[in-house]
């Protein structure tokens, strides 16, 4: 199997036992006629799968969108990644696009809270004439 991004992590779970987490997203490739397939591992989280799609741009991309959702969803239920050197892993450092969709329905929930205390906006109304200005020479 060749893999195109491998990353090593440790996870740590309540019990406080480190194990060895390793991300790897593989080359697509053809399967069958027209779909493509991408191979997917997270040692010590899920076993090693396939993750199809229509042609390989949109498989790798739900490959690493499905490595993503693994890692937010094992992060709910309580294991924390770190990387070789101790620190903890900011996950929306490597998933931005599910980072940003989450800060963006949070900020159009608050703005909607917002929006009902706020006055409406009147129309702007004129006063006076308005004035010509003076022909460049």
């Amino acid at each position: 199997m060749k893999w195109i991004a491998e990353t090593p992590f440790t996870g740590v779970r309540e019990n406080g036992m480190p194990q060895g987490v390793l991300v790897r997203v593989g080359v697509p490739r053809r399967s069958g006629r027209t779909a493509w397939a991408c191979p997917v591992q997270i040692t010590g989280v899920v076993k090693q799968r396939l993750v199809y799609g229509e042609d390989a741009l949109q498989v790798l991309c739900l490959a690493i969108e499905f490595v993503g959702n693994t890692l937010y969803s094992q992060r709910r239920q309580g294991l924390q990644l770190q990387l070789p050197t101790g620190h903890s892993v900011p996950l929306y450092a490597y998933f931005r696009l599910r980072e940003m969709r989450r800060r963006l329905e949070r900020f159009a929930q608050a703005r909607g809270r917002r929006r009902s205390k706020r006055p409406p906006n009147k129309p702007l109304e004129r006063t006076g004439k308005a004035r010509r200005s003076a022909p460049i020479r």
